[in-house]
């Protein structure tokens, strides 16, 4: 039996890929290539068609082996609107599809024969498994609408995907209608011939501003900014080494304009240092007024589940938010006591907005056990749990993810035993001191003062 999983170009793209530069937000895709937005999806396309799909053709066989086999196929899109490059009615898609041979065990004749574990239904844990096999484009049934990159083959006339994931965007009316406007702005921006990066800036935040297409603008900037991060860091590291008379690695050259691997063509980082007060405060506005708050009363104290666009646009956003939006935050963090990843994202979201040691230290601390079992107790190669009142009635909290190198299973401390805390009773410890030091730099009549 054969099963598809991606095409052929994908998986050596997989193999090859190595990044020296910050690879994106967070690595939202682990293993994988960083995701390609709208933007750049435009800038390397020949054409992008609204479209329906109508079917794939097997077209020939490139390689057979007993493993595996390559199949060059044509994916066939019928167009109802051309938004940039030659106008057609029909394109057809060139993929070379990798497709692996699964060995399977030959099917007993009759259901008495069948072993007791087939009887087992397939679960969801499996659909995700074979779900996260799948690198591809989404996969299309015939009459499927979808937007689609495409730039120009090996072959004259011919034409492949802009991308082997993301060139196609499975759309609803309203996504379709949104994605449309936004690449019909594009070609006003790059038809006037020289492109002002200041325009595309503006066009980001409109994008990030609704939220049908809020990631790919959030994304961009966001990927913009920790890549003229990293080049600042670089700038620092070169600067020093050059003083010392150190030799510099091959990371720390700047590519000479025109050279393989130059960046000065199209630099996105210009887009981080065009990024306007005023534009910072409009997506700032846009998170603070649509980000998901507190259900109403069956789901009270619960969240209502994030967007990818608003987690993007809450990390971006995060860089200049002021203490807006650090009340905002702490609310959420209060109402939702009880999910351990959402915690520590918000921890470290409120430390970086306060910049406070202490609270940077008591969300660090949270950071390195929120994924620990609740219920597991901590030990010598954890960490021994010893609880403290300051001054101020503020929780001390022991540093985290060190062993305990003078302590014993028991620990004396002024003749009694000290309880070892589970990571769940810990977790509150940590919550509790990091709400309260949060509070406290909020109440700041200093600060107060400064934001008005």
């Amino acid at each position: 039996m054969l099963r598809s999983f991606v095409s052929f170009a994908a998986i050596m793209l997989l193999l090859a890929a190595t990044f020296v530069m910050p690879p994106s937000a967070e690595a939202r895709r682990c293993g994988e290539k960083p995701p390609e937005t709208l933007l750049s999806l435009y800038r390397n396309s020949t054409g992008i068609y609204v479209s329906r799909f109508d079917r794939v053709e097997d077209f020939a066989v490139i390689e057979d082996e007993k493993e595996y086999s390559v199949v060059d196929i044509r994916r066939h899109f019928s167009v109802s609107g051309t938004l940039k490059g030659e106008a057609r009615k029909f394109v057809v898609v060139e993929e070379q599809e990798y497709r692996s041979k699964d060995i399977q065990p030959e099917e007993p004749e009759s259901e008495e024969q069948l072993p007791a574990e087939t009887e087992t239904p397939e679960t969801d844990a499996d659909t995700e498994t074979e779900e996260e096999e799948y690198f591809g484009p989404p996969r299309l049934e015939p009459g499927d609408e979808v937007l689609i990159f495409v730039k120009n083959g090996e072959t004259e006339g011919s034409v492949v995907l802009t991308d082997y994931r993301d060139a196609v965007k499975k759309l609803n009316p309203e996504a379709m209608a949104a994605y449309e406007q936004r690449v019909k702005e594009l070609n006003g921006i790059f038809g006037s011939g020289k492109v002002d990066d200041a325009e595309i800036v503006a066009w980001l935040v409109r994008t990030a501003e609704d939220p049908i297409t809020r990631w790919e603008g959030a994304y961009e900037l966001s990927t913009a900014f920790e890549t003229f991060e990293w080049k600042e860091k670089r700038a620092a590291i070169v600067k020093e080494k050059t003083a010392r008379g150190e030799k510099l690695e091959d990371w720390e050259i700047e590519p000479e304009e025109g050279s393989e691997g130059d960046e000065t063509e199209i630099d996105t980082s210009a887009y981080a240092r065009l990024l306007t007060d005023g534009q910072k405060q409009r997506l700032l506005n846009v998170l603070l007024e649509q980000m998901p708050a507190k259900d109403g009363a069956e789901g009270e104290g619960k969240l209502r589940k994030m967007s990818e666009g608003d987690r993007i646009l809450l990390e971006l956003v995060a860089r200049w938010g002021d203490d807006r939006l650090a009340v905002f935050l702490l609310e959420q963090l209060k109402a939702n006591p009880d999910v351990p990843y959402l915690n520590s994202q918000l921890m470290e979201k409120i430390a970086l907005v306060l910049d406070d040691q202490r609270v940077k230290d008591l969300a660090e601390r949270y950071g390195r056990i929120y994924y620990e079992d609740s219920e597991e107790i901590t030990d010598d190669d954890a960490e021994a749990v010893v609880m403290e009142k300051t001054d101020t009635d503020t929780p001390e909290i022991p540093e985290t993810g060190e062993p305990a190198k003078e302590a014993d299973a028991d620990i004396e401390s002024e003749g009694s035993k000290v309880k070892r805390k589970t990571y769940g009773e810990l977790r509150a410890e940590l919550m509790s001191a990091f709400v309260l030091q949060s509070e406290q730099v909020l109440a700041d009549p200093e600060r107060q003062l400064a934001a008005k």
